[in-house]
């Protein structure tokens, strides 16, 4: 009996990390420099906001677009294979912000249930995460 009840426990802990994704409802990467320069696209099922500027000067930049559908479509079919992931042991390839001026950034996709983020320097997030990261940076240009 114990033994059942520790596998079971086991069981969920190991899958615990991993999300489904193919409900979310929004995706965010925000990037910030030393210097006050920020950057923050957010991404919903139909839209699309961009904002840039300086903080400590005051200027900013935002743009808002419609999401397109093969843009959809495309961040469904990243979304559906990150949602394997455990976000939780994701680690960033560098972790140089902290003393070296590198920006500090961060993706976070929310859904129904929770929200998952990850930390990163500059434009430089976990591999599995670049293809994420791509699409919302073109998209976001776009």
């Amino acid at each position: 009996m114990r033994l059942t009840i520790s596998l079971v426990i086991l069981l969920l802990t190991g899958t615990a990390g991993a999300q489904s994704l193919e409900n979310w409802s929004e995706i965010i990467f925000q990037s910030q420099a030393r210097s006050g320069d920020y950057q923050e696209i957010r991404i919903t099922p139909d839209s699309v906001h961009y904002q840039s500027g300086n903080r400590r000067s005051g200027s900013s930049e935002e743009s808002h677009a419609c999401l397109k559908r093969k843009e959809k479509k495309h961040l469904g079919q990243i979304l559906t294979s990150l949602g394997q992931l455990d976000f939780n042991r994701l680690e960033s390839p560098t972790n140089n912000r902290a003393f070296d001026g590198a920006r500090h950034s961060q993706i976070i996709i929310k859904t129904a249930e929770n929200q998952l983020d990850h930390y990163f320097d500059d434009e430089s997030p976990n591999e599995k995460l670049s293809p994420l990261l791509t699409l919302m940076l073109k998209v976001a240009k776009e």
